[in-house]
């Protein structure tokens, strides 16, 4: 199961994404973490693109639903 989980891909930040900055394919990535934290299964990939970022963002930041506006359609 570790092995799996060092693995799998997550979503993380590709650069710095500022407050209210649109994720595009050009800020993000979905990487092997390896032991580093997790972001969004790669499934969230398409609909977190076009969403407004809620806080600032370090490049290589794992991308979780609080830094995502609206990403459940709230």
């Amino acid at each position: 199961k570790e092995l799996h989980s060092f693995a799998r891909h997550f979503i993380y930040s590709s650069k710095e994404i500022k407050i209210g900055e649109i994720f595009n394919e050009e800020n993000t990535a979905t990487l092997r973490p390896g032991k580093m934290e997790h972001g969004l299964s790669p499934e969230f990939y398409e609909r977190i693109l076009g969403k407004k970022a809620t806080q600032d963002i370090p490049e290589q930041t794992p991308i979780t639903k609080d830094l995502v506006e609206d990403i459940d359609g709230d």
